[in-house]
């Protein structure tokens, strides 16, 4: 056999076994090495279903309502009665997000996600129209969550900070 037959013999063998070791090393890279994909967003810590309409009155006995869709506060309505110096006022604050089915179908967390059973939704507008609130919660259990809603006036002639409790229960799924 001549040196040239011999060497591109040789040089065939030596390209299937860097090919057929490179399929080796991929195929035991895309078994072994690579994680299962978790489908479970990191937001969601307890399992538990949250999601529907909630419903409650704050402290002033005043009505809450809210919903939860995929570990996340979707709308939120709230009212009060301001007491400030020299002054009282009723106020409604109302919350809606949309949810985007594409950052939904890529695991983006929701703009207001429930976390360790709590969530806050928080709004400063003191620089615009004066008002700024946090609207704490938290799930006691699948049907029932409360928290705390502050309310802030910063300009105007009722100026001041109220803090009222809230309790509500799930009322449909």
């Amino acid at each position: 056999m001549s040196f040239q037959k011999r060497f591109v013999s040789y040089l065939i063998l030596a390209v299937f076994l860097v090919f057929s070791l490179a399929c080796q090393s991929v195929s035991r890279i895309l078994s072994k090495e690579i994680p299962a994909s978790n489908n479970t967003p990191e937001f969601l810590t307890n399992g538990m279903d949250y999601d529907g309409n909630w419903k409650g009155t704050t402290s002033q006995g005043f009505e809450v309502t809210f919903t939860v869709a995929h570990n996340g506060i979707t709308a939120l309505k709230v009212q009060g009665n301001w007491e400030g110096q020299n002054c009282t006022r009723n106020f409604e604050t109302n919350v809606e997000v949309n949810i985007n089915p594409t950052a939904e179908a890529l695991g983006i967390p929701p703009t207001y996600p429930i976390k360790s059973d709590s969530f806050t939704i928080a709004y400063d507008g003191s620089k615009t129209d004066g008002t700024a609130y946090n609207f704490w919660g938290t799930f006691l259990s699948a049907q029932k969550a409360s928290g705390t809603i502050e309310y802030v006036a910063t300009s105007g002639s009722c100026q001041g900070i109220k803090k009222f409790d809230w309790t509500a229960s799930k009322v449909s799924n």
